[in-house]
């Protein structure tokens, strides 16, 4: 009797696993969910939501357009800053990086190209953002924006030069 049961089963077992393959007609409808959510730039669109929210946006600021990122940010204490370096409302951001070290040579390169004000800020996911300059007042960014973008010391590729403004300081 234990026999027949574990034959019955045996079989019962090889049945199902038998059934559970996948085949062509499996694959074609991932494929093809997959495809409905996918984007221009091949990301699902969660993906490129999200890529999209850590690249500068051009936006009106007190009637002043312009490319602006909003990100919480702090002065980062082992890249060297100024002593008296502070977070300004409007920063003209020239570099990110995932490393200090990169960061920091950016920084001290500008600050020896005639941007004193040079600083290294970071965000929550360890980004590491260099600041050549910055302002409390929006009206005064577009200007530093055009400095910064038209230094032939300065070789920088899109999207930078961008304003960085901080998110702790916006109403």
């Amino acid at each position: 009797m234990k026999t027949k049961f574990f034959i019955i089963s045996a079989i019962a077992l090889m049945l199902c696993a038998a059934g559970c393959k996948t085949n062509e007609k499996n694959y074609r409808e991932a494929y093809l969910k997959a495809k409905e959510r996918a984007t221009d730039t091949g990301d699902s669109v969660t993906t490129a939501d999200f890529r999209a929210s850590r690249e500068p946006q051009v936006i009106n600021i007190d009637s002043v357009r312009m490319p602006v990122l909003t990100m919480h940010v702090a002065l980062s204490e082992q890249a060297g800053n100024n002593a008296d370096a502070t977070i300004q409302r409007y920063m003209v951001c020239v570099g990110r990086f995932k490393q200090i070290f990169n960061a920091k040579s950016m920084r001290q390169r500008l600050a020896d190209g005639g941007y004193p004000d040079a600083m290294v800020v970071y965000n929550g996911s360890q980004e590491y953002f260099v600041v050549a300059c910055g302002t409390y007042v929006a009206a005064e960014a577009p200007a530093l924006l055009e400095k910064v973008a038209h230094d032939s010391s300065l070789t920088l590729r899109e999207p930078y030069p961008f304003i960085l403004r901080v998110a702790q300081l916006v109403r």
